[in-house]
């Protein structure tokens, strides 16, 4: 999120955490690089957030990331703590959030890549990247 003199005022970053049992080799090694990574984020100014990661039919999906940052667009809007928050993420989930804080004033740019953009973020915020 940045302020209107184009000061970088907060960078969320929020992901399901991986958990892993001391037998499960390769959920060690992915827990070992998320943790790697919030740990260079961190570094960078990045506040940190976990959801959880919960299984289905032996695939992952993240739970309560997508709140999080509802959350995180809503109050820091309602806070003045930012003019523009640069979006990276396809979640059309976000889009009460994103249109709660467009109603005060705020602008969300949506990030998209190529490969899998949100045509949904991208009609409902007022400037996007992709």
């Amino acid at each position: 999120m940045i302020n209107k003199k184009s000061d970088i005022t907060a960078q969320y970053y929020c992901i399901g955490k991986i958990r892993a049992k001391q037998q499960d080799k390769k959920a060690r090694a992915l827990m070992a690089k998320q943790q790697a990574l919030a740990t260079r984020l961190q570094k960078d100014g990045f506040t940190i957030q976990f959801g959880y990661l919960l299984k289905s039919d032996n695939h992952y999906h993240e739970k309560g990331v997508d709140v999080q940052l509802a959350v995180n667009i809503v109050k820091d809007a309602h806070e003045n703590r930012y003019n523009i928050a640069y979006l990276i993420s396809s979640d059309s989930d976000l889009t009460p959030a994103i249109i709660e804080a467009q109603r005060i004033g705020k602008t969300i740019c949506y990030v998209g890549f190529k490969h899998k953009i949100s045509y949904a973020l991208l009609k409902i915020c007022r400037k996007s990247v992709y």
